[in-house]
């Protein structure tokens, strides 16, 4: 019996191969030969940033690592082409490694729909497909800390997941400031139609 040793990925020290095949008919005192693992051999991650998937994976795959793709919704890139990798470019891993790829695909768009005057926690929940973010509070005919303006406006079509704003009411005269969701009261508009601390 003869035993050869080289890279594979399966664990050290185990048997990958051997010749002849289990099961096949040899004269006797044939010589076996066993083929043991030493383990993956270390690679280092090509950079395929900005490549479509297709050359992506192959290059990736040709470099005796596993590329594992994520689909991710965005205007910024060519549908079908890699935004993001991980392990970075350059790095050393070892052979049949994770490769992350991030994929972009065509985005969404919906339009924003109309919530002003809904209290906040209503609005949010309407704004769930977006991001919505309190900016600010102002004076307003409206009860306090419901949606006094929406940015951009109500009815215009975005990306799912863009950040939408709002503006709250602090209510009629001197009613109290709303909750901004961090401890803080939020700013309040100027007289010269600036944002400021209150």
């Amino acid at each position: 019996m003869r035993v050869e040793r080289d890279n594979n990925p399966a664990s050290p020290d185990t048997v990958y191969d051997q010749r002849p095949a289990g099961g096949e008919a040899r004269p006797q005192k044939s010589e076996v030969v066993l083929f043991v693992s030493d383990g993956p051999a270390e690679a280092t991650v090509p950079g395929v940033i900005g490549e479509s998937r297709e050359a992506a994976e192959d290059r990736i795959l040709s470099s005796g690592l596993n590329p594992v793709v994520t689909e991710q919704p965005t205007g910024g890139a060519a549908p079908g082409t890699v935004i993001s990798q991980s392990p970075g470019p350059g790095e050393i891993v070892d052979g049949a490694s994770d490769i992350n790829l991030v994929v972009a695909t065509e985005p969404e768009f919906l339009p924003i729909p109309d919530v002003v005057g809904l209290p906040r926690e209503d609005a949010e929940r309407a704004l769930s497909s977006f991001a919505p973010a309190v900016i600010g509070a102002r004076e307003d005919g409206q009860p306090a800390n419901t949606v006094a303006e929406v940015i951009p406006g109500v009815g215009t079509e975005h990306m799912v997941g863009d950040r939408v704003e709002l503006i709250l009411s602090r209510g009629p005269g001197d009613a109290p400031e709303p909750d901004s969701g961090d401890g803080e009261p939020p700013p309040v508009e100027t007289g010269d139609g600036e944002v400021g601390s209150p």
